[in-house]
C-alpha cells in the first residue's frame, strides 16, 4: 500500500511541478519561496493522495460483475476528491486566520497543518490496509 501511495504522489507531483514552476518564474520567487513551495506542495500532494487512498480502502467496491459497474457505481473517486478539497480548504482557513499574526506564523502554521494532515493520512492508509486486506483476501486452504 505504501508503494501505491508513493506512486500516486509521484505522478501528482510530476503533473503539478511545471505549473508551480511557471508560477514561480512569473512571480519572481526568491530562493526561500521556492523552498517553501516545494515542501508545502509535497505535503499537500501526500495529504490529498493519502486521503483519497484511505477512502478507497474504507469503501472498497469489489462486488462488481462487469467493468461498467465498477466505474459507474463507484463513488470513491468523488468522495476522495471531496476529502482532498476539505483538507486543502482547512489549509486555506489556517492561512486566513493566522495571516494577521505575521508571515512567519502564517508559513509555520500552514506547514504544520499540512504536515499533520499528511502524517494522519499516511497512518490512516497503513492502518486501514492491514484490516481491509485481511477482510478481502480469501483464506488459504
Amino acid at each position: 500500500m505504501a508503494a501505491k501511495l508513493l506512486f500516486a504522489c509521484l505522478v501528482a507531483w510530476a503533473g503539478g511541478l511545471p505549473f508551480g514552476a511557471a508560477a514561480g518564474i512569473l512571480l519572481g520567487w526568491t530562493g526561500g519561496a521556492w523552498a517553501y513551495w516545494l515542501v508545502t506542495g509535497l505535503l499537500a500532494v501526500v495529504a490529498v493522495n493519502a486521503l483519497e487512498l484511505a477512502v478507497d480502502l474504507w469503501r472498497p467496491k469489489l462486488d462488481w460483475v462487469d467493468p461498467q459497474g465498477a466505474m459507474k457505481q463507484n463513488y470513491n473517486v468523488l468522495l476522495g476528491v471531496l476529502a482532498g478539497m476539505v483538507s486543502l480548504g482547512g489549509a486555506a482557513l489556517v492561512a486566513r486566520y493566522t495571516s494577521p499574526l505575521g508571515p512567519a506564523v502564517l508559513l509555520a502554521s500552514v506547514s504544520g497543518y499540512l504536515l499533520l494532515v499528511a502524517t494522519g493520512g499516511i497512518l490512516l492508509v497503513l492502518g486501514l490496509a492491514g484490516r481491509v486486506y485481511r477482510r478481502v483476501s480469501s483464506p488459504s486452504s
